[in-house]
């Protein structure tokens, strides 16, 4: 069964024109320079931040992320009627080169750099990836999408890979800081291949997506579709998790590491390890995954799967199952959720496309990092001597709430429908 849907894969792989190809491998690449950049710079900023606040001040970095988050998604909004992909994106990319130009002579000063850049590289990353899949998006048959969005994943994950082991095996040899000039070559080749891929995709280069502009628009687009509001929810239930799972890594990660440029290296090989685990699941794993169980048995399996991590956690507090935790949950992040995830998005209009999925994108994306921050802080007024053991019950909370909306919410009718 597996060898035979291997085979289809060939075949149909083989019937592509020469237009389509170009656009897939422009827009593979697309992903590598993104994946490859949010790989160098996190492990930097994350580092940057323990060793100036310590872990327990990513809570409020959470919490400011939420208005910031907020006026770039109003901007992004307006912005999608007046000017084409091209432009927006390379205005983007000009900014960001400027930040990550600007971050590597203030962040080793004092002051409050490595807190406005945490947010700033959490903020651009998003953006950048929904820049990005708006355009698969319209572009990508459902059919084709099955098989597809896993190569696209994959070779994003490559980038991830390539990009963390910058950090992880330079950070202590060049300093932290330095590392973010790396950045710049990651700009300079995205335009190129996303511009590449806009012009052999469905949309015009030179024309703006969109005729609507505003947030409002998203958010009455999400509350009348069934299927925006079910995407919303396990963004919500991922996100959130993983921001606390994040927490309680950096958390075990500052009492055990303290000298800043090792931090940098340990979480520059961890996550080579999560982009070497997604990139496996992505090169056939998910499709045949999705083959064998279908989409709504995968989207069931996920939160499973992290239940039992976290049921484990309780039991075992350790770095290494917390570590394990972690590189689980950021694996099927960056995998199997985001490609089961992205296929829900291809029957939607391109209005849809852009304005709803830039408000599940880019505000729930980094806002359930804010109900994340909100549950930390509480935990920590109530009974801070017992956080651990709050945090990871509210996860387990999470997994099952999340699998009930997916039994639920993600009903037959609704699949056959895509």
């Amino acid at each position: 069964m597996i060898l035979g849907k291997i085979r289809l894969l060939k075949k149909e792989l083989a019937t592509f024109s020469r237009r389509e190809r170009i656009f897939i491998l422009s827009s593979m690449l697309c992903g590598f320079c993104i994946c490859a950049d949010y790989a160098l710079v996190r492990p930097v900023s994350n580092a940057l931040f323990i060793t100036a606040y310590g872990s327990s001040y990513f809570a409020y970095a959470w919490l400011a992320m939420i208005p910031c988050n907020f006026l770039l998604l109003e901007l992004y909004n307006r912005l999608l009627p007046r000017y084409s992909c091209l432009y927006l994106l390379g205005g983007m990319l000009f900014l960001i080169a400027l930040g990550n130009g600007a971050a590597f002579f203030l962040l080793s000063k004092e002051g409050p750099y490595p807190f406005f850049y945490y947010i700033f590289k959490e903020l651009y990353v998003m953006l950048l990836f929904q820049q990005l899949w708006a355009m698969i998006h319209a572009t990508v048959s459902f059919q084709r999408a099955q098989y597809l969005y896993g190569l696209f994943f994959a070779v994003g994950a490559l980038g991830g890979i390539f990009g963390s082991l910058i950090p992880g095996f330079f950070a202590f040899k060049m300093g932290s800081e330095t590392l973010l000039l790396f950045s710049l070559p990651c700009a300079l080749l995205l335009f190129f291949f996303y511009r590449s891929a806009l012009t052999h995709s469905g949309i015009d280069p030179l024309l703006p997506p969109t005729k609507k502009g505003g947030v409002k628009e998203g958010f009455k687009q999400i509350a009348s579709s069934k299927l925006l509001l079910f995407i919303l929810f396990i963004v919500l239930f991922m996100q959130t998790s993983s921001s606390l799972i994040d927490f309680q890594f950096n958390s075990y990660l500052e009492k055990t590491i303290f000298q800043k440029d090792l931090r940098t290296e340990f979480t520059g090989r961890v996550m080579t390890l999560v982009n070497t685990l997604s990139f496996l699941i992505q090169t056939g794993g998910g499709f045949l995954l999705l083959s064998w169980l279908g989409l709504r048995r995968t989207h069931l399996l996920i939160p499973l799967f992290l239940l039992n991590n976290a049921i484990a956690f309780l039991f075992f507090p350790l770095l290494g199952m917390i570590t394990l935790s972690f590189i689980t949950i950021k694996a099927f992040d960056f995998s199997l959720f985001s490609i089961v995830k992205e296929m829900l998005y291809i029957p939607l209009t391109t209005e849809e496309k852009f304005h709803a999925k830039s408000i599940i994108d880019l505000f729930a994306y980094r806002s359930s990092k804010g109900i994340a921050a909100a549950l930390i802080l509480c935990f920590q007024l109530i009974y801070p001597a017992h956080l651990g053991s709050f945090v990871t019950s509210c996860l387990i909370l999470l997994f099952f709430f999340w699998i009930l909306s997916v039994r639920l919410l993600l009903k037959r009718e609704l699949i056959e429908s895509i």
